[in-house]
């Protein structure tokens, strides 16, 4: 029997439990507030919806500089392009929840989990309305959060 590279994950190293999609070992689910920590996940994401819906974006206007269509001009209503992210500690019930259901990772650079905002395309100034609101409902159930967004 001939072994099989399609069952390895894509690090090249069987993990023996959960793996992401890129082939990262998930850490176990906690054995307690499973339920807390969803139902706390999707109360913040309710909010950021709402908060990022109700954002008023100040349009821009894009002029192609170069090429054929120079002086071309677009107009973009959802402002200046751009991300937003919501960051807790590394440590504790909520963070390991996020990890263990893909909803936040750790990135290599910073400390803490990340939680990216995918919604509302790429205006920044909706995703950081969503991600304002988010970390709002996290603090006010005791989970330190912050947020960060920038100019793409």
């Amino acid at each position: 029997m001939a072994f099989d590279m399609t069952q390895l994950p894509l690090s090249g190293y069987p993990t023996g439990g959960r793996t992401d999609r890129f082939g990262n070992a998930l850490p176990e689910l906690p054995k307690t507030g499973t339920r807390k920590h969803a139902a706390l996940y999707k109360r913040a994401h309710e909010a950021g919806m709402k908060a990022g819906k109700a954002a008023s974006p100040r349009a821009m206007i894009v002029t192609q500089q170069y090429g054929p269509q120079r002086g071309r001009q677009d107009y973009v209503a959802d402002g200046v392009c751009g991300f937003a992210y919501i960051v807790v500690p590394a440590r504790g019930g909520f963070a390991q929840w996020l990890r263990a259901t893909e909803k936040g990772r750790k990135w290599s650079s910073e400390p803490g989990v990340h939680i990216s905002v995918h919604e509302f395309g790429q205006s920044m100034e909706r995703k950081s309305a969503y991600a304002a609101a988010f970390a709002k409902v996290l603090n006010e159930a005791g989970v330190k959060a912050t947020t960060f967004s920038r100019m793409d």
